[in-house]
Formats: structure tokens, C-alpha cells, sequence
């Protein structure tokens, strides 16, 4: 692993304080403005093409009566959509039902099936979120039963799909002046826009914040811009009041925390509200969200962590079948990608596989399965690969594509296999010039133990919300050393607890490494180096300083 300065032109001031490194370093101009992220106003949602069409038509069907089907994608982003939009539309006295796509027989997108389904139905119009921009032979089959269709999306466009309205901030001819909202940013922007077109005692869009949050956090979009202010919107909501479904699921989890950040969003929430579409159905995390009566919100939580439990033991089977695959391809080792596909792997779990082998491996990974007559592949990149872009070269060998630089989502046919994979490879080598990457793991500026205490840690949070392009700040401590000896910890032995001083340390501070008791050996070194993040711990009414350790070595002195 190469460790790296996060800006490697960054030099610190003499005199500058750590925090005035930290800002400078991460050149943040204005820091008043950037450190205060919740007084940002939202961007104007007109600005976004098609959304004044989008609220006519929508304004329309609202005041006729109309049969209106939310359909969303069974990920977390499209499940928190299509809860927020269904919730939206009935509070207005809409005539609607909503549709998640059964990720094995339908797929990803606006599935056939559902486009079936709304004509069946007699729909007068469909609102897509988290799908609709490649989807274009579905919205026109639709468009010709007389259905008009809305789309709320943020995936990569190529040709746009003949949609009434299309609103996604990627078009090359939107003005939108922010392109990082997710699935459920976009589907927001719709209620805003048609609130202030069109305002109505029971829509208050304030009220959606937490799921907006929560979506940003799982789709791993950027954390800046308009990102960051409705993050942080969102976490101030939640930790005031949480949805009876999502206070339910995290008690389920067994937390003990009682205050939240975009990490319990990733780590805590995501997870399971991702765990219904992966083993049963998005429909169960929809009507969790939405749910307010106590039994059914009780019965739908246990349900939904029972299908996380279920998800989390296919996905260490799954895991272990691929590792053993690859480790028996010969041809693996000279490669530039990880391609592994099996007729049997459950098509829940293989994203969470593929990023399993890149820790592995470090190199763009697709995990496929087969699905009806097809291989439907989950794909994972690293730095500096544009997998959308990857998949664009391949298309001749690709059924359908989705997706974003860092993963998609894609369908090949068996007898292509063979030709998608040599293709892929030889895309990717050429994307990489011929040489291979080793992961990076980047920090900020370099610290001093002495210069490390509460303040400065409660100074750090008013970056927050932290995220893509805005991380958690990582700092570099060198040689240290152990005030113990280090122990592992946890039920199945894989963390790192220690406690870490430096010569001129006035005493030592507590530190943790999830995931790192394979580093054993190099924590026995006598001098270290630690990369690592900075938090509160809080235990007995105690507060103290702890060490996050994100990567460790032997002291480069």
C-alpha cells in the first residue's frame, strides 16, 4: 500500500495551527461558509431541465385524479425514492401505488415487467426515480399505451430516452449547476419545484431530508455542494426524530448510540435497508420507511434484519466460492481485472463480492451471475478506471450497461463471455498505460500526539458531513510507540486495540484498527507509523481522544 498526501503541493506554515493546516490543505476558502453547510441555500430546482414540464404534467394528473405509479429501484437510493415520493403524493390525496422491480426476475431499471404492469394497471402516469435514463424502450412503450412518465435519475445518460420530462442533472444540455445529487436528490427537487409552483397545506419538503441523507450516504455521492447541505438538513432531523421504521431497524441492529452521522447512514442503515432487495423484496423497506403504527413497524424491522442476518451469511459463502475461483484461474495473475461468474451465486450479494476481491486483488472487478438466459455482472473499479467508461468499449459484448465511475451494473450474453472478458481486460490495461496500481491510502497533514485533544477534535467535526471528496480528515503519526502491549479484539479476534505515545508525548492515547489484526506482525515493530482518523470516545459519562487507525507501518526513520 503507497501512502500519500492527500494534496501533495500542501506546505504547512510555521506557525500555522493544525486546524489552519487542515483548512488550507483541503482549500476550503471560506471556511465560515463552508464549516455552516445547514444556512447554504438550495440550489433553485428550475434550473434543472425539464422541471418546469415536470411540474405541469404532474400538476395535472394531481388535480384530474389520476392513477400515478412510483417506481424505484430496489437499492437503497430507489427504495428511499420511491418512500419519499409515495409518501409525498398521498399526503396530497393522490391516487397512486408504488412498484419496486424483483431484482432476479426483472433486473435493474424500469424492468419490462413494470412497464407491463402500469399499462395493465391503466396508468395515466409513471415517476421513475433512481432509473428512467436508459431505459428508453420501456418509457416508450409506455408513452404509446398513453402514459405519460416522469424521470427522476442520476446515472450516466447516453441517448436520452423519449420521457415527457427527464430530470437528471448529467445532461449535457442542463444548467443545473450541481451534477452530484443522487436518485432520491433528484426525486426532492421535483416535490421542492412543484411546492413552490404550486403550494399545498400538507407538503412540506423539509420533511424528506432524512431520506435524501440517507440515500447520499449509500450511493456514495460526493459530499459537497448541495450534498452537504441536505446531509446535513437530514442527520440535524434525525437526531431529533427518526421515522418509527428507521428508529425500529436501529434498534434492531443492537447500536447503542443515540446521536447519528453519514457513518451509521453507511454502516448501520444502508446495509439493512439494501438487505431486503438482496434476498426478498425492496417493497419491505419501502413500507418499513413508511410505516407508523407500532406492531407493523416492529414486524417489518425484524423482517427486514432477518434478511440482513440471511444477506450476511450468503454473502461470506459467495465470497469464499469467488476467492477459490480465482485463485485456481492461472491466467488471473498477469490480468488487470478480476471477471468471476458462477451459475448459482445468489444476484443479491455479488456487488458486495466484487468489492470484497478489490480489497483483495486491487483491481476493476465485475462479479456475475446467471439470470434467466443471460450473466448479470455487479462491477467494482479502483482509482483511476472509469468503469463506465470501461463498459462503453465494451459495449459490442454487452447486453446493457448502467452505472458510474466507480460501479455499474451490466448483462452479457453466456456465449460472450469469454469475448467480454479479454475485451474488458484489454480496456482496462490500456486505461492503466500497461502498469498496475497499488491501493493508496491518503491523509491530510502530519501530527504531533501533543498537538491532539478534545477541542481539536470537536474543531475537526465542523467539517462534517463527511464524504466523497470531502473525507474524514486522516492524519500521519510517526514513530510511536506502545504505552501496552496491543491486543485483538472483537468475537472473531480480526481488531487491533492499543494505546500509542510518542517520545515527547506527554502520555498516550487510546487507539483502534477495525480489520487489522492481520497487520499482527508490523504492530510488534517497536517504532510505528499510524495513518489515522480522530474521534470522541465516550464511555462511563468519560470523554477521551481515540485513534482510528486506518493503516499501519514499521517507522520509516
Amino acid at each position: 500500500m503507497i501512502w500519500k498526501k492527500r494534496n501533495e503541493s500542501f506546505v504547512a506554515g510555521a506557525a500555522e495551527r493544525p486546524m489552519e493546516q487542515l483548512i488550507r490543505s483541503r482549500n476550503i476558502s471560506d471556511w465560515h461558509s463552508f464549516s455552516q453547510p445547514m444556512h447554504h441555500p438550495e440550489h433553485d430546482p428550475f434550473l434543472m431541465k425539464d422541471m418546469d414540464v415536470a411540474v405541469e404534467i404532474l400538476h395535472e394528473h394531481l388535480s384530474e385524479g389520476k392513477r400515478i405509479l412510483v417506481f424505484g429501484d430496489y437499492d437503497v437510493d430507489g427504495t428511499t425514492s420511491v418512500a419519499m415520493m409515495y409518501e409525498w403524493l398521498t399526503k396530497l390525496g393522490a391516487n397512486t401505488t408504488f412498484y419496486i422491480p424483483n431484482r432476479y426476475e426483472e433486473g435493474y431499471g424500469f424492468s419490462i415487467t413494470g412497464a407491463q404492469y402500469a399499462i395493465d394497471q391503466k396508468m395515466d402516469l409513471v415517476i421513475t426515480l433512481d432509473c428512467g435514463t436508459k431505459d428508453g424502450a420501456r418509457i416508450e412503450l409506455c408513452r404509446n399505451a398513453g402514459i405519460d412518465v416522469i424521470v427522476c435519475d442520476h446515472h450516466e445518460p447516453g441517448e436520452l430516452p423519449k420521457a415527457n420530462a427527464l430530470l437528471n442533472p448529467k445532461r449535457k444540455d442542463c444548467a443545473y449547476p450541481f451534477t452530484g445529487l443522487s436518485g432520491c436528490g433528484v426525486g426532492y427537487k421535483l416535490i421542492v419545484a412543484y411546492t413552490e409552483r404550486h403550494p399545498h397545506p400538507n407538503s412540506h419538503p423539509s420533511q424528506y431530508h432524512d431520506l435524501v441523507a440517507i440515500a447520499a450516504g449509500a450511493d456514495i455521492v460526493p459530499m459537497l455542494d448541495e450534498n452537504r447541505t441536505l446531509v446535513a438538513k437530514g442527520l440535524y432531523l434525525m437526531n431529533r426524530y427518526l421515522r418509527p421504521g428507521l428508529a425500529a431497524l436501529l434498534r434492531k441492529s443492537g447500536t447503542k448510540r443515540t446521536t447519528w452521522d453519514v457513518t451509521d447512514l453507511v454502516f448501520l442503515l444502508a446495509p439493512r435497508i439494501n438487505a431486503a432487495g438482496r434476498v426478498a423484496s425492496g417493497n419491505e423497506a419501502v413500507k418499513l420507511i413508511i410505516a407508523q403504527e407500532e406492531a407493523e413497524v416492529d414486524q417489518l424491522a425484524q423482517q427486514v434484519e432477518d434478511f440482513n442476518l440471511s444477506r450476511r451469511s450468503i454473502d461470506q459463502e459467495v465470497s469464499a466460492s469467488a476467492l477459490a475461483k480465482v485463485e485456481a484461474d492461472p491466467q488471473h495473475e498477469a490480468s488487470f481485472v478480476t471477471v468471476v461468474y458462477d451459475d448459482e451465486w445468489l444476484k443479491g450479494v455479488i456487488g458486495i463480492v466484487a468489492s470484497r476481491l478489490i480489497e483483495k486483488y486491487y483491481r476493476p472487478t465485475i462479479v456475475f451471475t446467471k439470470s434467466h438466459d443471460v450473466y448479470a455482472g455487479s462491477g467494482r473499479s479502483i482509482e483511476g478506471v472509469d468503469l463506465y467508461a470501461a463498459l462503453e468499449s465494451c459495449k459490442d459484448e454487452i447486453v446493457q450497461f448502467g452505472g458510474h465511475t466507480m460501479a455499474a451494473g451490466l448483462t452479457v450474453l453466456p456465449e460472450k463471455m469469454e469475448a467480454f472478458a479479454l475485451r474488458f481486460n484489454e480496456v482496462v490495461k490500456e486505461m492503466m498505460k500497461g502498469e498496475r496500481s497499488e491501493p493508496v491510502a491518503y491523509y491530510d497533514i502530519p501530527m504531533r500526539m501533543n498537538d491532539v485533544d478534545l477541542s481539536w477534535v470537536e474543531e475537526i467535526k465542523s467539517m462534517a458531513p463527511f464524504g466523497p471528496d470531502n473525507m474524514a480528515p486522516v492524519f500521519l503519526f510517526e514513530n510511536v510507540q506502545h504505552a501496552y502491549p496491543p491486543k485483538k479484539i472483537g468475537a472473531d479476534q480480526k481488531h487491533i486495540k492499543c494505546a500509542l505515545r510518542q517520545q515527547e508525548s506527554r502520555g498516550y492515547i487510546d487507539a483502534v484498527g477495525f480489520g487489522l489484526a492481520k497487520e499482527w506482525d508490523v504492530f510488534q515493530y517497536p517504532q510505528l507509523d499510524i495513518l489515522g482518523a480522530l474521534e470522541i470516545n465516550e464511555f462511563n459519562g468519560r470523554r477521551s481522544v481515540q485513534i482510528m487507525i486506518k493503516a499501519v507501518r514499521q517507522h520509516q526513520g
